[in-house]
């Protein structure tokens, strides 16, 4: 299989950890220094289940920040266990961990953290925060008892009310800085090193040999950001198998996978390479049938399936994942109808390739399912459809070669006098109801995804026959299979003609 790399430039980026007890305001502080609502907020403790990455692009010094699970879990089920241990290997890989605490006073396992992160974390900078100060006038008054418990140098704000966000990202900065000097540092012991070897006559080098050269386009690990990664977002109802995909797709065990529907609340993403290609994957909550959105207590919910759609409509690809062990379902045609509104590129991807063949002795089975599939969505049988097992990686390759052909056909742009010709020939079979219709001249005006523009003597003449007509002409000629495009028809005018 093609070798994935994850994203180097900016998995390079140095890392800052947001960490604390559940409800302390991890996410909330998240947002705040976003500028943004990423991370899913609520009075609910324990909401935030996998690690958010957002990257901050400073222009002095872009950095990673995530939002990280509470890891005060007194029940320890299997699949509190499992955010505990995830979150604690994540944690390993970090630069800067920032702690946060909430005003009125320290809680025992923040003590408690405090002393575990001071013993096991000496290669990482540490950060103090206390959130949740509603009165500015009193702050002093509202730090005495963390100066008490021995915190050092805390910075008080209110990441609710946006308060005192500058002096946090200064103190990061800060730390980032010593860093980077500390190993500056070490690359200069290394470099004094190496001119010894060099220049000791017992280390000369034959004349065969080379001094292997620095690889071109080597960045600082506190460097600017490259150009903007393809999007993929992958979408599906719960426990279809995104995360799965996503974790093996980034080589990586970022998301939490689970049998309980529903374990994804937030989008999480990350970056990888492919065939020189850069792309951010986003993994989606699984997407619940709305009408269980309505009642107040799935507030959570509610906001999740939004960020999800907001995530669809930004995508420039979208991989629809469905579950191989399961029957089609209504709710895999709404999301499928989302996706086609959006108007991004998208690609069935049916998980649990190998439980699927295993379960019906043969090959013969993937036709089956994807004539049946087409057979009750027949508006989806021009989109690509493919099988996959995120267990053993078969089927991935394809996938992801189907997601670059289809970035590349997002973009395509056709030159007007070859469109126009192949206009003229679509005209003489045209269908009946067209007959009123003259077509005077089409251009593509816009791609990502393409649109084209029919002048033609009377719009009302261009019927949703027609449309569709020219619409499978467009498709198939130019292989638009999965490529959502506009048709517009337009009545020529005189300042057109000039």
């Amino acid at each position: 299989m093609t070798t994935i790399r994850t994203r180097r430039t900016r998995n390079t980026l140095p890392r800052i950890a947001l960490i604390g007890r559940r409800n302390v305001g991890k996410s909330s502080l998240l947002n705040a220094l976003c500028r943004k609502r990423y991370a899913i907020t609520d009075k609910l403790p324990g909401l935030t289940r996998d690690i958010l990455e957002i990257t901050i692009p400073d222009e002095e010094m872009p950095f990673i920040l995530s939002d990280t699970p509470g890891l005060d879990l007194d029940d320890l089920n299997d699949l509190n266990q499992e955010i505990k241990r995830r979150t604690q290997e994540y944690l390993k890989g970090v630069d800067v961990l920032v702690q946060i605490l909430a005003a009125p006073y320290p809680e025992p396992f923040d003590l408690d953290l405090i002393s575990f992160i001071r013993k096991n974390a000496s290669k990482q900078a540490i950060v103090y925060v206390i959130n949740k100060i509603d009165d500015e006038a009193k702050v002093d008054e509202s730090l005495l008892p963390f100066y008490e418990a021995r915190i050092n140098d805390p910075i008080p704000l209110s990441a609710r009310g946006r308060w005192n966000m500058l002096p946090l990202i200064e103190r990061i900065k800060k730390e980032l800085r010593k860093l980077e000097s500390a190993r500056e540092s070490k690359e200069a012991i290394k470099s004094i090193d190496t001119l010894d070897k060099l220049t000791n006559p017992e280390n000369q080098l034959t004349a065969n040999e080379d001094i292997a050269k620095p690889k071109k386009g080597t960045n600082s690990r506190f460097g600017v950001l490259t150009d903007t990664p393809i999007s993929l977002a992958i979408v599906g109802r719960p426990n279809a198998g995104k995360s799965s995909l996503f974790n093996k797709i980034i080589d990586k065990d970022r998301v939490l996978v689970s049998d309980v529907p529903g374990t994804t609340r937030d989008a999480v993403d990350s970056f990888f390479s492919y065939k020189s290609k850069e792309f951010r994957i986003i993994d989606t909550a699984g997407m619940r049938r709305p009408s269980n959105l309505l009642h107040p207590k799935d507030a959570v919910e509610f906001f999740s399936l939004s960020r999800t759609k907001r995530f669809i409509r930004e995508a420039k690809l979208v991989i629809q994942v469905l579950d191989g062990g399961f029957e089609f379902t209504d709710l895999d045609k709404r999301i499928s109808n989302l996706i086609q509104k959006s108007r991004s590129a998208f690609i069935f991807a049916v998980s649990k390739r190998d439980l699927l063949k295993e379960r019906n002795e043969g090959e013969f089975v993937f036709k089956a399912y994807k004539e049946r599939f087409f057979f009750l969505f027949p508006s989806m049988q021009d989109a690509p459809f493919f099988f996959y097992s995120a267990k053993t990686g078969q089927g991935l390759t394809k996938l992801l070669d189907t997601a670059l052909a289809l970035n590349d056909t997002m973009d395509i742009k056709i030159p007007s006098p070859a469109l126009n010709k192949q206009v003229k020939l679509w005209v003489a079979k045209m269908p009946r109801s067209g007959q009123k219709l003259k077509i005077l001249y089409v251009t593509q005006w816009k791609t990502a995804p393409p649109a084209f523009l029919f002048f033609v003597n009377d719009p009302k003449h261009f019927n949703a026959n027609i449309l569709a007509y020219f619409s499978n002409c467009i498709r198939k000629t130019y292989g638009l299979e999965g490529i959502p495009f506009n048709i517009h028809p337009r009545k020529r005018t005189k300042k057109d003609e000039k």
